[in-house]
């Protein structure tokens, strides 16, 4: 008898106890879907105070120098979502676009310190801000629900696309430069020389094409780079050769290419 009523006594504890966690449970994941509620409210927001602020410098109602007007507009988004960072989101992809836009802020931030003293590299990186921005925004606004003025849509939207097709290109290019072989074809008076012949994968036909050959010795310093360009345009599925030569000793190669695409 003893052992029955000691029984019912644990089991109507660990009943008791499962109940609670699932209350805990229900309770933390209420406030997850809150969360993500409250980050697109603040999203609109943070947007929103941009976009107006840079309505007013547009307007004259706001006098200041480009540097410090974009500085101040990083600054009233960062103001609203820079708390959403650490923040616990029902959505894992919605915790990842929050991270990633507040990164976007700061790679738009980091970029006026350039503003100065290395204009290109200020554009590259102020570029490099917005474009991840318009792509999560369209992402926000797509799957999230974000709504903010059709202008402002269409504007992202059309930059977002362009950023698909420049990430699309890259992807294809970077594919075709990985099955570059470089092989040595002369060695004479210290100087050697190399060959490569590739084709164009791409699917496109590329107006410029300039590869930057680096050579690496054993401690892993570059130790010169030589330029090897496509002479004119380079169609798709065509071969072409591309070559190097150097006095210098290497342990190994790595490149990098710069290119456009024919219209």
């Amino acid at each position: 008898m003893e052992g029955k009523i000691f029984m019912k006594k644990l089991l109507a504890i660990l009943s008791s106890f499962i109940i609670c966690l699932s209350m805990v449970a229900c309770s933390s994941s209420d406030e997850s879907k809150s969360q993500d509620n409250a980050f697109i409210k603040d999203i609109k927001k943070s947007f929103e105070a941009r976009s107006n602020y840079l309505d007013d410098v547009e307007s004259g109602k706001v006098t200041s120098s480009e540097n410090e007007y974009l500085k101040e507009a990083v600054k009233k988004e960062k103001e609203i979502i820079e708390k959403y960072n650490d923040a616990e989101f029902d959505s894992p992809e919605l915790a990842k676009l929050s991270k990633d836009y507040i990164n976007a802020l700061n790679t738009q931030e980091e970029s006026l310190k350039y503003y100065s003293s290395d204009y290109t590299k200020f554009d590259k990186l102020w570029t490099e801000g917005y474009d991840q921005r318009s792509t999560i925004l369209t992402t926000l606004i797509d799957k999230f629900g974000l709504v903010i003025s059709d202008d402002a849509i269409e504007e992202l939207k059309t930059n977002a696309q362009v950023v698909a097709e420049k990430n699309d290109t890259k992807e294809k290019v970077d594919k075709m430069l990985k099955n570059i072989k470089f092989k040595k074809v002369k060695d004479e008076y210290g100087w050697k020389y190399y060959e490569a012949v590739v084709e164009n994968t791409t699917g496109l036909d590329l107006e410029y094409f300039y590869l930057d050959v680096k050579l690496i010795d054993s401690d892993d310093v570059i130790i010169e780079s030589i330029p090897s360009p496509v002479d004119g345009t380079w169609a798709n599925g065509k071969k072409v050769k591309l070559t190097f030569s150097t006095d210098k000793k290497f342990k190994k190669l790595e490149w990098t290419a710069d290119y456009s695409i024919k219209e």
